[in-house]
């Protein structure tokens, strides 16, 4: 018979759909091969360098909170983002970007996947 001895409690859980934005508490999760179920699915790409935009180099990214919404019938997950003024895009969203554009994040490009597929205007999400 084996014994089982606590390691540790879980107090909570956080999700972030957009990596580098603020996220959301959640009060449970669904974990696969691939992680949390909805954490970091999308990101921002800045267009002049490629490279990803963080809150570490561009901490105006925390005044926006991303949230996961259930996939829609076509099976595509839903990210809503509100934004330091409380308005609620959609990714992806051209006003979403003016908006991070305008506040935090000047080279802000198209939200791209985070398995790195382009979503080019019109902005659409791929697989």
């Amino acid at each position: 018979m084996s014994r089982s001895e606590t390691v540790g409690r879980v107090l909570a859980i956080h999700r972030f759909p957009v990596k580098g934005l603020a996220g959301e508490r959640i009060p449970v999760a669904r974990i696969g091969r691939s992680g949390l179920r909805g954490d970091r699915t999308w990101y921002l790409r800045d267009r002049r360098s490629g490279m990803r935009i963080t809150a570490q180099r561009t901490p105006g990214l925390l005044a926006f909170r991303a949230r996961w919404l259930e996939a829609e019938p076509s099976g595509l997950p839903r990210v809503r983002v509100v934004t330091p003024h409380g308005e609620e895009w959609d990714v992806p969203s051209g006003r979403l970007l003016e908006e991070l554009r305008r506040v935090s994040v000047p080279g802000a490009d198209s939200p791209r996947e985070a398995t790195g597929l382009p979503v080019s205007p019109p902005m659409r999400m791929r697989r």
